[in-house]
């Protein structure tokens, strides 16, 4: 991406208020990517429950636990978009909070 600033942001929905485990995190992506990417988390700094931080082969990644769902309106239309997920909409509607990724 040469010299240019980039951010990637993704919202995660949750069933459950809760953080996920690195570990568990770090052995998925490792499945999933083959070893491809190396994983180094951060120690986390009194606030681990809602925030933790991680270096995916040097590229910062900060996820933060929203204890709140995503608006409804916000989710309507981008569901309604969606042709490979009929459900959707419904599916949606039951999470009760969203991990925030940035990359």
């Amino acid at each position: 991406m040469g010299d240019q600033s980039w951010l990637l942001l993704a919202s995660l929905l949750l069933r459950e208020p809760v953080m996920p485990d690195p570990a568990a995190v770090s052995a998925r992506l490792a499945a999933r990517c083959g070893g491809r990417y190396t994983v180094s988390w951060d120690e986390a700094e009194g606030e681990g429950d809602i925030t933790l931080s991680c270096s995916v082969s040097g590229h910062t990644v900060v996820l933060g636990l929203m204890r709140a769902p995503v608006p409804a309106a916000d989710l309507e239309a981008a569901c309604a978009r969606n042709p490979f997920w009929p459900e959707a909409a419904e599916v949606c509607r039951q999470h009760r909070a969203h991990l925030m990724v940035t990359l």
